[in-house]
């Protein structure tokens, strides 16, 4: 497991219109990269708090633009949206930025990215047009958090075992269905049989009382199954329900007599009949 680097995010101020945020993140540049420019991704770990995402549409190609928009508590609507100027994946991006909530905070946003041992550094840089739009820009708590929910992801695609109470980003996994819930309880049945001490075998290496009564369960029960809807088949055939019934229950009165024979056939009968 990665570790946390929740809140290591680094603030500088090169100059009166530049903001400057360094962060460090556990996972190839590539993937990084791809987390701050796929929509897929970026629909997960841009609202800072876990807001609403109404919009995500990224094109990171010079000339294409993006627009992300999601919605606060109170629900007021933050959309950001800009044109990318330069792509060099995996390891620079440059975009122009305009909150539209600041229609006068005019800025050019870029990403470089550089890897070194396994371990990719941010630099993320907001350079604005003239100082009114830079004061605009007076808490940065949702940047910081915005790279928390990226690393948070990162961990998850990176270790995709972790438990739900480490990943801050919901996973796509809704309830099992009936079926897959059927499937756990018969392989935990098959598991306790297979634990299960053998039954203990009566004289004559017979097997005792209760898997007598079993083995006559078995083979009554397949009788039934077998004589059940037989006499409607035959209807549709013009045969009789009843000869064929009889039929039946004499082939399978033989059936069962061998099987019963191979178990201890007079011992079998004495538990069925109570005797």
């Amino acid at each position: 497991m990665t570790p946390n680097r929740h809140g290591s995010a680094v603030i500088e101020f090169p100059n009166d219109l530049e903001i400057v945020l360094t962060r460090e993140f556990d996972a190839p540049i590539q993937l990084v990269f791809d987390v701050f420019t796929k929509p897929e991704h970026v629909r997960k770990t841009i609202a800072p708090y876990g807001e609403e995402v109404k919009i995500c549409s990224i094109d990171p190609r010079v000339g294409g633009n993006y627009h992300i928009v999601f919605v606060t508590d109170d629900g007021t609507e933050c959309s950001f949206r800009g044109t990318y100027l330069e792509v060099e994946p995996p390891t620079r991006t440059v975009e122009t930025w305009l909150f539209e909530g600041w229609p006068d905070a005019h800025a050019v946003e870029s990403m470089d990215l550089h890897e070194t041992d396994g371990v990719t550094k941010l630099t993320h840089r907001l350079a604005f047009r003239d100082k009114a739009g830079r004061d605009h820009m007076t808490r940065f708590d949702g940047l910081e958090a915005n790279f928390d929910n990226v690393e948070d992801l990162l961990r998850s695609l990176l270790d995709p075992k972790g438990t739900v109470s480490e990943l801050r980003v919901p996973l796509a996994s809704g309830p099992r269905s009936a079926a897959e819930f059927s499937r756990t309880g018969s392989r935990r049945r098959r598991r306790a049989r297979r634990a299960a001490p053998r039954r203990a075998r009566g004289p004559g290496g017979r097997p005792g009382a209760s898997a007598k009564q079993f083995a006559w369960f078995l083979a009554s029960k397949r009788r039934f199954r077998l004589l059940a809807g037989r006499p409607a088949r035959n209807r549709a055939r013009g045969r009789s329900p009843r000869a064929s019934r009889f039929r039946v229950n004499v082939n399978m009165a033989l059936t069962v007599d061998r099987q019963l024979y191979e178990l201890g056939y007079s011992a079998v009968t004495q538990d069925r009949c109570g005797t």
